[in-house]
């Protein structure tokens, strides 16, 4: 197979192979983002008019959204604010119903690899609107303290391909490791907890090559608690 055309001159993630054909689903999924993003956040508005304020908010795309606070968080009360298939644009569309209605005193940041994977936004594009969603909160209320993840590996499978993009994901990590330094906001590194010595998801972690699995997600926990518990020893 060729290289096609596109930012990242790696094949866009929203091609379906049906046999030896190449569908590009990328119209579908725009509008099915659209769609589903207005249906999730009507509900978030729904169920924040009857939020306790002062609670942790985790707030992303699909790894969030199948991420579980109960199971992987249990001792931080907290908000999961996730929506699959969106990009950190998507999702700063909607920090009024995701994070401003909910008053938090922690947002736990996780976005980038659907601007990469759906979108095929560089890593330049990708920051600059990542930065505009971190400096609206902070402008919404300063007192907010801000973690952001770092963007997990990836590993080619079945259902999601991958190839050539586990490299814009480590160029991202660092533009967002240098933002968080000039912002004075906390970044948290899980990418090498998940990675392989080949730069990929490992593969004992993954549910599909772009999200962890129950075994994955507790290793995010064990990453991730020892920031919001005070707890961490860097």
């Amino acid at each position: 197979m060729g290289k096609l055309k596109n930012a990242m001159q790696t094949y866009p993630g929203m091609l379906m192979y049906v046999g030896d054909r190449k569908i590009d689903i990328s119209g579908f999924m725009a509008r099915y983002c659209k769609i589903n993003s207005g249906i999730r956040t009507k509900r978030f508005a729904k169920e924040n008019r009857n939020i306790v304020a002062g609670r942790t908010v985790f707030l992303g795309d699909s790894i969030t959204m199948l991420m579980k606070p109960e199971r992987d968080f249990p001792e931080i009360p907290a908000y999961n604010r996730g929506i699959d298939s969106e990009t950190t644009w998507e999702i700063g569309a909607r920090l009024k119903e995701s994070v401003y209605d909910l008053k938090p005193s922690r947002v736990v940041f996780l976005a980038g690899t659907n601007d990469l994977f759906r979108a095929q936004h560089t890593p330049d594009q990708i920051i600059r609107d990542y930065a505009k969603v971190l400096d609206d909160i902070v402008a919404f209320d300063p007192t907010i303290e801000v973690f952001c993840e770092s963007v997990y590996p990836l590993r080619n499978s079945v259902r999601y391909n991958n190839e050539g993009l586990n490299g814009p994901v480590r160029e991202l990590n660092e533009k967002i490791r240098a933002l968080c330094a000039e912002r004075g906001f906390t970044y948290i590194d899980v990418w090498s907890h998940l990675v392989d010595g080949k730069g990929e998801f490992k593969k004992e972690l993954t549910l599909d090559g772009t999200h962890p699995n129950k075994k994955g997600y507790k290793v995010v926990s064990s990453v991730v608690t020892p920031y919001l518990d005070g707890t961490v020893v860097e």
